[in-house]
């Protein structure tokens, strides 16, 4: 039944290495200066913290070893280590965890993806265009709200996790939902229709279970 589902889903999830957020010992400060600003932003994380707002280009690092951190045109990699980072609004945000926990609040990007094989991702955003999830266990919480568009996605692609997020869309959109679910649970707004604009949500769901209310 779906409570054993439910209850084997939670086991995978937070009871596995991938809900650990491996953080090294002996931390110290590799890094604490400004960012090259780009409109496009990768974030890495294999093991440990990083938490993203908005703010001047700005990054505190710390980590066991300075090898564990790599920064580059093309954004930031961490191993095991705590990252701060403050930015401008983007236009790309790519972030991709291996393990670990992320937190993104208050930045506004238009176009958000997110590739996580366990960890903890907590979101606050703004977002324009698009916003895609894909968890292979693991939990994503949070709010993510649409502004400035008429054409809004949100996919979640789920393989054992859990996903629980709210929107908020501006008044009078139509909202069309679908879902594939293979032992699981998907709970979405219902579709409705509106004349200034879409948002479109799409969830896949292979073992797991994924809710996302409108606020």
């Amino acid at each position: 039944g779906v409570g054993g589902l439910v209850g084997k889903i939670v086991s995978r999830v937070l009871g596995s290495k991938d809900f650990s957020i491996n953080i090294g010992s002996h931390l110290r400060v590799v890094y604490d200066g400004p960012l090259k600003v780009n409109d496009k932003l990768n974030i890495e994380v294999d093991g440990g913290v990083v938490k993203l707002s908005k703010g001047e280009p700005h990054l505190l690092a710390k980590c066991s070893y300075i090898g564990d951190l790599e920064i580059n045109d093309n954004g930031i990699s961490a191993d095991g280590c705590y990252i701060k980072i403050s930015y401008p609004d983007l236009n790309q945000l790519r972030v991709s965890v291996d393990g670990g926990k992320v937190e993104i609040n208050e930045i506004k990007v238009n176009d958000l993806k997110i590739d996580m094989d366990g960890g903890l991702i907590s979101l606050n955003v703004k977002c324009k265009d698009m916003v895609d999830i894909t968890l292979d266990g693991g939990k994503v919480d949070g709010k993510v709200q649409f502004e400035d568009t008429t054409k809004a996605r949100l996919n979640i692609d789920i393989d054992g996790g859990m996903g629980k997020i709210d929107v908020s869309i501006p008044k009078d959109f139509s909202v069309i939902t679908s879902s594939r679910v293979d032992g699981g649970v998907a709970r979405l707004p219902p579709n409705r229709a509106g004349n200034k604009g879409e948002l479109i949500i799409t969830a896949n769901v292979d073992g797991g279970i994924v809710t996302i209310n409108e606020i």
